[in-house]
């Protein structure tokens, strides 16, 4: 109470000026009003504040809010001195105070990442799929793992645009107090969806390399990994579940809590993380050396190589961003680049081991295009043998220059009939063709060459071979045959 009495005495002054100039403001809260509601914890924070921030009386609620490294201050002065539930009443005083002035925000670019990150990594997730379905007739253990990897990132990604519809992206002091909890909450979510899209990522990656190599002590050193990543998201995900006690104390900064340094342990995560990305990236290396590639198989190996080496170094620079922001009393601002880069790395990862499984998709692309061509070909040379397309062009005078089509023999076939048709049609558009002889004369009956006379010989007709006799049935085996016939 005689704290709160000096820094109301201290603000006498220069609240009594504000009241008086209160025609002249715009600010729906004067600084006595807001002195007398600000928290006892905050008090010290808020009066420092005010007074060393140079704002004239007539213009407090424009020269502070507009001060972002001044709110930055304060904010952090209040998250050190204040519990959650005073950070919130001050939160709506702030609230209040600034609320008419715009605040600046970086959910845009949160959502600009996810959007572009969805379109590069979906597509090839499932043109991935779609390639072992066509060439193992089915999935196997690996396309699964991604499948379920891939899923899991979907979820994580709308998670991340939920949050910044909340007010992830916005300054820690302008975010609505009321969608605290449930920002939190879904960050909550983030992190333990990040850790198990991560590991089934790198899992794939693993059961890929399994399958391709079958090396006795590669396979060896191929299991220690996957136990390894297996326990590593094991492990972390436990300790990001319980990392505080009661479990509710996550989102619930009210009652009281106890929790785990969880800076420490996402350090240790993304320090862990780089390392297995080193292992992963050598361990085909020495099984390359082995094989006798050519130029274009060194530069597509060198391709996925740098694609998961680009995966290590988004793990480098979440872990730089991590060290840099461990105390930021900013977090809902100062945790986008992180969250991004997050996003980025986990995406790289599905990428890196669904591009390889893509080659034989692409090996089927030149020859599905030949076919494409060579039946567009065939359907165009049969539109011009049969006149649609090719006397399209001909005006009224060569159409009836063209003497009509005579008729077919009636020896002829259908077959050949329609031949002698269309190559009268290409006789009258290219004169150099020359005229088509007549079709030979087939003899109605046959007649050796040596003979010169005698009545024609026709030939024998072949004889019908005779069915041979049913032996005769008794009638009771007859008629027990008939009913059998009926029901079967």
């Amino acid at each position: 109470m005689k704290s709160l009495l000096r820094w109301s005495l201290v603000l006498l002054p220069w609240a009594a000026g504000t009241v008086l100039a209160q025609n002249s403001t715009n600010s729906s809260i004067s600084p006595l009003e807001l002195v007398s509601q600000v928290p006892q914890c905050a008090l010290s924070c808020v009066t420092t504040s005010f007074l060393t921030s140079g704002c004239s009386l007539d213009a407090l609620a424009p020269c502070v809010c507009t001060n972002v490294s001044l709110l930055k201050e304060l904010s952090g002065c209040v998250q050190s001195s204040c519990r959650w539930q005073e950070q919130l009443e001050l939160s709506y005083l702030t609230d209040d105070l600034c609320g008419a002035y715009p605040h600046p925000s970086r959910d845009f670019e949160i959502k600009m990442v996810v959007a572009v990150l969805a379109v590069i990594t979906f597509p090839i997730v499932l043109l991935r799929l779609l390639s072992r379905w066509i060439v193992a007739n089915g999935l196997q253990l690996d396309d699964w793992v991604t499948l379920v990897a891939a899923a899991l990132l979907g979820a994580t990604l709308g998670c991340v645009v939920t949050t910044a519809k909340l007010g992830f992206g916005l300054h820690y002091w302008n975010v609505n107090p009321a969608n605290a909890q449930l920002i939190l909450q879904l960050y909550f979510a983030v992190q333990m969806l990040y850790i198990a899209v991560l590991v089934l990522a790198k899992l794939s990656i693993v059961a890929v390399l399994a399958r391709l190599f079958p090396d006795r002590k590669f396979q060896i050193v191929n299991k220690f990994v996957m136990v390894f990543l297996i326990g590593h998201g094991v492990v972390f995900i436990l300790v990001i579940g319980f990392e505080c006690t009661p479990i509710s104390g996550i989102w619930d900064r009210t009652i009281p809590r106890k929790c785990v340094n969880l800076n420490a342990v996402a350090v240790a995560g993304s320090v862990l993380s780089i390392v297995e990305d080193i292992v992963i990236l050598a361990m085909p290396i020495q099984q390359l050396r082995k094989l006798q590639l050519g130029l274009k198989k060194k530069i597509a190996v060198g391709f996925m190589l740098s694609l998961g080496s680009f995966a290590c170094i988004t793990s480098i620079v979440r872990l730089r961003l991590l060290v840099k922001f461990v105390e930021s009393y900013d977090a809902t601002w100062d945790n986008v680049d992180m969250v991004t880069w997050s996003m980025a790395e986990i995406s790289s990862a599905l990428m890196c081991g669904s591009l390889p499984a893509l080659r034989p998709l692409f090996k089927m692309i030149p020859g599905l295009l030949t076919t494409i061509r060579s039946t567009h070909r065939t359907a165009e040379r049969k539109e011009t043998v049969d006149g649609g397309s090719s006397l399209s062009y001909l005006g009224d005078k060569e159409l009836a220059s063209i003497p009509p089509i005579p008729a077919p023999e009636p020896s002829l076939t259908e077959s050949e009939g329609s031949l002698v048709i269309k190559i009268h049609i290409a006789e009258q558009l290219d004169p150099r063709m020359k005229p088509l002889p007549p079709p030979p004369l087939q003899p109605l009956t046959y007649q050796p060459p040596w003979r010169d006379s005698g009545p024609p010989l026709t030939p024998k007709t072949p004889k019908t071979p005779k069915t041979p006799k049913t032996p005769s049935t008794p009638m009771s085996s007859r008629s027990f045959r008939r009913e059998a016939n009926a029901y079967y």
